[in-house]
């Protein structure tokens, strides 16, 4: 938990030391003893917004629409509800699917938002 905190709080401050106020992204590599180095920034949602939005019950397109007009962001990190949960998933047969979760797994919120490729 503490790590993850770090890291938003990093994030935040990678942004404000360019001027970006927007919908992004910041990424890190996180090594074995939990320090944590900046990868990079993208300026625009993340690929796998629709899964965030699913388990939120946010629109982030319609936020950063908002955002972009000045409004200010109707929630804060922490007040996000985290509600969903994937009960089942389908890929075509010849789909080729590298992971490290199977069936019934839970996959906690301080995990990479990209469990498979």
């Amino acid at each position: 938990h503490e790590t993850r905190l770090r890291l938003g709080e990093s994030a935040v401050r990678a942004a404000a030391a360019v001027g970006y106020v927007g919908a992004g992204t910041v990424e890190f590599i996180l090594d074995p003893k939990g320090n944590f180095y900046f990868m990079e920034m993208n300026t625009r949602l993340q690929v796998e917004h629709p899964v965030t939005e699913a388990i939120t019950g946010t629109d982030l397109v319609e936020w950063q629409l908002k955002v972009a007009q000045g409004e200010k962001l109707p929630l804060k990190q922490d007040q996000i509800p985290l509600k969903g949960k994937l009960d089942y998933v389908s890929f075509p047969s010849d789909a080729r699917i590298d992971t490290g979760v199977v069936s019934g797994d839970e996959v906690s919120v301080h995990y990479d938002p990209m469990i498979a490729k």
